[in-house]
């Protein structure tokens, strides 16, 4: 967790993204979680504490965006719709507080949520721009 874009441009900085990305696409599994988490996507939806939410781009390992704290953080939601509509935001897997997303090189895989509502969701953008939200079931 902390500040994904100061993370991330930290890493980018010292050469640990590649280290991190190489040892990930050799079998290593890497985690984390809120910016540990989206850090390892295309995009991400990042809020420093003020000022608007906003994407920022990942390393890249995950296609598409991420989203924490989807349903805790009340500004996040219509946030993310907004930046899927504008295509500001790739198709997004937008992630619950207290919730795990397993991924693979196909996409998400197996989902654990420690609390019975929290989940995750696909947040999806059609040719018409209307955006979509469907709960993840694995």
């Amino acid at each position: 967790g902390g500040d994904t874009e100061k993370m991330v441009a930290l890493w980018r900085s010292n050469g640990w993204d590649r280290v991190l990305c190489d040892a990930a696409r050799r079998g290593l599994t890497v985690a984390g979680v809120s910016a540990g988490a989206v850090c390892w996507f295309d995009r991400f939806l990042f809020h420093s504490g003020s000022g608007p939410m906003r994407p920022l781009k990942g390393l890249g390992l995950i296609k598409g965006g991420a989203c924490p704290h989807y349903s805790t953080e009340t500004d996040r939601q219509p946030a993310l719709l907004r930046a899927v509509a504008g295509r500001t935001m790739p198709d997004t897997v937008a992630i619950d507080d207290g919730v795990a997303v397993v991924f693979d090189a196909s996409g998400p895989v197996d989902l654990c949520s420690a609390e019975p509502d929290a989940s995750a969701y696909h947040i999806k953008r059609a040719a018409d721009a209307t955006v979509t939200q469907t709960r993840l079931s694995l």
